[in-house]
């Protein structure tokens, strides 16, 4: 088998164990360590192990699921609904629903931070809905976002509760959350 790779039978089913790469990583910031903390609780861990007879039904699955980030229009806040299909028999990443140049950049941004905060983005085909689709998405706050929507999709975070909150953020590559404009309209649309 592959390094780091092997099988071994646990309460009587033939398991695969993937070992996950390890990387140093610098002093996270304490949004991102919170984030961190919440990746650490996911159905992987910092390895997998599924019983083989399932890996092809669970490669066969697609997941969608459902973050919410905020738009500031003028002094006030709207909530923004963003959908994350993942299909595991294909490549690709396509971004939907008005978003500008910088929240389609954010797509380089979202898979280095990731990277370098130790996590691999599984090459699924994934799409991107932000809606409504009339309200044009500016800027590079949805990172987080988009970011929790696709580890969720790619079955690397929990999800049961993701739609419960409003998340936003801009991720700098090493995968320190920066601060955002607008957050207390958005907070205060949060609460509603």
């Amino acid at each position: 088998g592959k390094p780091g790779h092997h099988k071994q039978n646990v309460q009587g089913f033939d398991v695969e164990v993937h070992a996950a790469k390890v990387r140093s990583k610098p002093a996270l910031s304490e949004p991102f360590a919170r984030f961190a903390q919440l990746l650490s609780q996911t159905t992987h861990g910092l390895g997998w192990a599924y019983p083989t007879a399932l890996s092809s039904m669970l490669q066969a699955t697609d997941v969608m699921i459902r973050t919410f980030g905020s738009a500031v229009v003028g002094v006030n806040a709207l909530a923004i609904e963003v959908e994350v299909d993942a299909q595991k028999n294909a490549i690709g990443y396509f971004l939907v629903g008005l978003p500008d140049n910088a929240v389609k950049e954010g797509q380089h941004r979202i898979e280095t931070a990731m990277r370098n905060a130790g996590v691999e983005l599984k090459r699924y085909k994934y799409v991107v809905n932000m809606a409504p689709a009339d309200i044009r998405k500016e800027g590079a706050a949805y990172d987080l976002t988009i970011a929790a929507g696709l580890l969720a999709a790619s079955e690397q975070m929990l999800s049961h509760e993701l739609d419960r909150y409003v998340i936003m953020g801009e991720l700098s590559l090493d995968g320190a959350i920066k601060p955002i404009k607008g957050a207390l309209p958005m907070a205060i649309q949060a609460r509603k």
